[in-house]
């Protein structure tokens, strides 16, 4: 228990010292649900994409560069863990026309590969991330 306590502060004092972190997302993915009851549908299968991430945690936003330029305001975070083979951070957002959304961002450590998730009620976007 203490490890994994350990383990969520080092995670946390990594990710708030940096100024900011940039990413270049360089596939996507999306799935909808028919309401906001049932579950999400399959996902529709990875899209290659050209998109610049950046998390500002100074200024507490997410900036996503892509055909259609997004900021999401980060309301606090509100779960996180480590396993063997992953880091994840959750948070609550809000986008540009201030709907409520959840964020989360997971590092996988055997692919050295981060996932940003963003979801909505009905909508749910995920891109597949290096480090910059």
């Amino acid at each position: 228990m203490k490890s994994l306590f350990l383990s969520i502060f080092l995670c946390f004092s990594i990710i708030c010292n940096a100024q900011t972190i940039r990413f270049e997302a360089e596939a996507l993915n999306i799935r909808v649900s028919e309401d906001s009851i049932t579950e999400y549908n399959l996902w529709d299968g990875w899209e290659a994409c050209n998109v610049i991430v950046i998390v500002n945690l100074p200024n507490s936003t997410i900036n996503v560069y892509s055909q259609y330029e997004q900021e999401y305001l980060i309301l606090g975070a509100t779960n996180s863990f480590v396993e063997d083979d992953k880091i994840s951070i959750e948070f609550d957002a809000l986008d540009k026309d201030n709907a409520r959304c959840s964020i989360e961002l997971i590092y996988f450590m055997y692919i050295e590969k981060h996932h940003l998730y963003i979801r909505w009620r009905n909508l749910e976007v995920l891109y597949q991330m290096k480090k910059l």
